[in-house]
């Protein structure tokens, strides 16, 4: 896609300890949890961590850069999404729905009230 540029990676605080059950479930996977120290699966991690922390420019940079591009190019509408023009039943599928949902109805069968 033209004009997308992957911001990888999840932006969270650091990791807290977990609590003392869920460290015992997760040191409780028995064999399962050996996979964690096979060399081929380390190895694997370690070199895919190296492709993703490949990057030409500092995350912070990479963030400068995109805020004075905006900022140069007034928005930068030529980067904007079609669906913001989109009416607010289509871009919520609202239309969708009812054409799946009205069909479905008619076709229910009606109960008699005495």
């Amino acid at each position: 896609m033209p004009n997308v540029v992957y911001m990888g990676g999840f932006q969270c605080k650091p990791s807290k300890p977990l609590p003392q059950h869920l460290e015992e479930f997760v040191q409780s996977s028995g064999e399962h949890g050996e996979v964690l120290h096979e060399p081929s699966y380390r190895m694997n991690m370690q070199r895919l961590s190296k492709l993703h922390l490949d990057q030409p420019m500092k995350p912070l940079d990479h963030a400068v850069f995109w805020i004075e591009f905006v900022m140069r190019h007034r928005g930068a509408a030529h980067l904007r999404t079609e669906s913001y023009k989109m009416p607010w039943y289509a871009y919520h599928s609202v239309d969708v729905i009812v054409v799946v949902t009205v069909p479905t109805h008619a076709h229910l069968p009606k109960t008699k009230k005495d």
